[in-house]
């Protein structure tokens, strides 16, 4: 399977998870203002989990969530990129675009 590991833009970069990622990630999953849309992680080991599972994600899939990087300074901004829906709805299968 093909696997998309970086994406490069003029403005920024889109990368797979470092290490690194989780400090700032679990910042993001805290915002109150992300909290009123997304489910928040109450500690740590949510952020974890999630970030293991866009790995599996793409592993399994080719595609998942990226990091989004700001390229001028390197600064973590966030998340996004597809997602294959796993739930029954009306206009399943499918997949989804996300971002935090």
């Amino acid at each position: 399977m093909y696997l998309l590991s970086i994406i490069d833009t003029p403005r920024l970069i889109l990368r797979q998870w470092k290490e690194s990622d989780l400090s700032p990630m679990v910042a993001i999953h805290h915002d109150p203002k992300v909290g009123e849309f997304f489910f928040n992680y109450p500690d740590e080991s949510g952020t974890v989990r999630w970030i293991e599972y866009w790995r599996t994600h793409f592993a399994q899939h080719g595609f998942g969530f990226w990091v989004v990087e700001e390229k001028a300074t390197g600064t973590f901004i966030g998340a996004l990129g597809l997602n294959v829906v796993t739930f029954e709805a009306s206009f399943t299968s499918c997949v989804e675009i996300g971002w935090r």
